[in-house]
C-alpha cells in the first residue's frame, strides 16, 4: 500500500515503471493513492500503467487533495479491505510482463545440482546434456538432461572455468590454474590446445577456432586451428563471458564492471572489427557499498539472436538491437554466473549460481555453437 507517494520522481527512479514491465513478476497486490493536487501525481499514473501492463493486481485511487492524508486517511479501511480480500488464497504471479514472452512465468527455477563450491561454465553437448565446472573443487560435472542424474566427468581440472563443446565433439575448457586452453574427449582424455595466458570464458566456432577472455589483462584472445594464439582486442575493463552470434558473424563480450556487452564483427582470419559497447544492461540505481556494476558474467544466445546474460539483477534478455527487453528473476540469492540452453530441443535454460545449478523451461530455443544458423532480421 502506498499513499501520496512520489517515489518514481526521486533519485533516478523514473526508470522503475520501465523495469516493472521488463522484470519477471512477483506475487504482489498493490494499492496506490494520490490526489490531483499533488505535484507528483504523474509518478503514480506512470506506475499504475506499468503495473497494469505487466498484469499485476493493482489499483490507483485518485482524490482531489494535494500531498497530504486528507483523502488517504478516510479511505484506509477500504484500501485494507481491498488488499486483504480473498486472504485465504495465494496471490498469483502476473503473467503479462515482457519476461513472459521468453519463459512461462508460472513456473519457478528447479534445482538440478547442489552441494558444490562455485559452479560455472555450463556447456551443452550434441545430445542436450549439460557439463559445468566447480572451480574450487577442480571438477567438471555432467547433468543428464533426461534423468537429471549428475555425475563427475573429470577430476583435477586445473581450475577449469569456462567450457564449450566444439564441432569435433570435444569439450573445450579454460584451464586458468595452469594457464592453458585444453580439450577433453568423451573419455576425459586431455589435449592441450594453447598455453601461456590466463582465461575465464571461451567461444568455439564451426571451424574449431577459439576466442577467450583474459580479464586480468583486459584482453580477448584468438586461437587458430594450429594452436597459434594472438590478442585480437584490448581495453574492455573486465572482459568476462564471450559468445558468438547464431551466424557467427559477431563476437559478443560481456563487461562485468559496466553495463555493456560489446559487439565485434569477426573476420576470416579471426580478427575483430568495429567493436562497440552495444547491448545495454539494466543496473541498480545505487549500491550500499562498493562499486556499482552490472556483474555481467556468462551468457547464451537463442535462435533469434537474443542474449541471456547472467547479471546481479537476474538473467537479462537483450534483443539484437541492443536493448534489455526482459529480466528473469535470479534462481537464488546468489548472483548467477552463466547460462546455456540444453535438452534435446534446446528449450531449457540452465543457470549456474553459487553452489547450485538450476533449470527452467523456456519459450525460445538455443543454438549449438558448431551449427551456424541465420537469425531473422532484427525488429525495432
Amino acid at each position: 500500500m502506498s499513499f501520496i507517494a512520489g517515489f518514481t520522481h526521486q533519485r533516478g527512479a523514473l526508470i522503475l515503471p520501465s523495469q516493472v514491465r521488463k522484470f519477471e513478476g512477483k506475487p504482489l497486490r498493490i494499492f496506490l493513492q494520490d490526489g490531483t493536487g499533488d505535484v507528483n501525481i504523474q509518478s503514480n499514473q506512470d506506475m499504475i500503467a506499468a503495473l497494469d501492463g505487466a498484469g499485476y493486481d493493482a489499483k490507483l485511487v485518485v482524490g482531489s487533495e494535494g500531498h497530504n492524508m486528507k483523502h488517504g486517511g478516510p479511505i484506509l479501511p477500504d484500501a485494507l479491505r481491498w488488499v486483504w480480500r480473498d486472504w485465504t488464497k495465494p496471490i498469483a504471479k502476473p503473467q503479462k510482463s515482457f519476461a513472459s514472452r521468453f519463459a512461462d512465468t508460472s513456473m519457478d527455477w528447479e534445482v538440478v545440482s547442489g552441494g558444490h563450491k562455485f559452479t560455472e561454465g555450463p556447456a551443452v553437448d550434441r545430445d542436450g546434456n549439460v557439463y559445468f565446472s566447480d572451480i574450487p573443487n577442480n571438477r567438471i560435472h555432467k547433468i543428464d538432461h533426461g534423468s537429471g542424474k549428475v555425475s563427475i566427468f573429470k577430476e583435477d581440472t586445473g581450475g577449469a572455468n569456462g567450457l564449450m563443446f566444439g564441432p569435433d565433439g570435444r569439450l573445450y575448457a579454460c584451464q586458468d590454474g595452469r594457464r592453458r586452453i585444453v580439450a577433453y574427449d568423451a573419455a576425459g582424455k586431455e589435449t592441450v590446445i594453447a598455453e601461456g595466458a590466463r582465461s575465464n570464458d571461451l567461444a568455439v566456432n564451426a571451424r574449431r577456432e577459439i576466442y577467450f577472455t583474459e580479464p586480468q589483462t583486459r584482453r580477448v584472445w584468438f586461437i587458430n586451428t594450429k594452436g597459434e594464439k594472438r590478442v585480437v582486442h584490448e581495453g574492455i575493463p573486465f572482459p568476462n563471458g564471450v559468445r558468438l552470434s547464431p551466424d557467427q558473424s559477431l563476437l559478443l563480450v560481456a563487461d562485468t564492471v559496466t553495463r555493456w556487452v560489446w559487439s565485434f564483427q569477426t573476420q576470416p582470419d579471426g580478427s575483430l572489427n568495429y567493436g562497440v559497447a552495444f547491448h545495454r544492461l539494466e543496473m541498480e540505481d545505487e549500491v550500499g557499498a562498493g562499486q556499482m556494476r552490472s556483474g555481467a558474467d556468462g551468457f547464451t544466445v537463442d535462435t533469434e539472436g537474443f542474449l541471456y546474460v547472467a547479471t546481479r539483477l537476474g538473467i537479462q534478455v537483450n534483443d539484437p538491437a541492443g536493448r534489455t527487453v526482459a529480466v528473469l528473476l535470479k534462481p537464488s540469492d546468489k548472483d548467477p554466473s552463466n547460462a546455456v540452453f540444453a535438452g534435446p530441443a534446446l528449450d531449457t535454460l540452465y543457470v549456474t549460481a553459487g553452489d547450485q545449478v538450476f533449470r527452467r523451461p523456456m519459450k525460445r530455443q538455443g543454438v549449438f555453437p558448431w551449427k551456424p544458423s541465420k537469425p531473422p532480421v532484427p525488429r525495432l
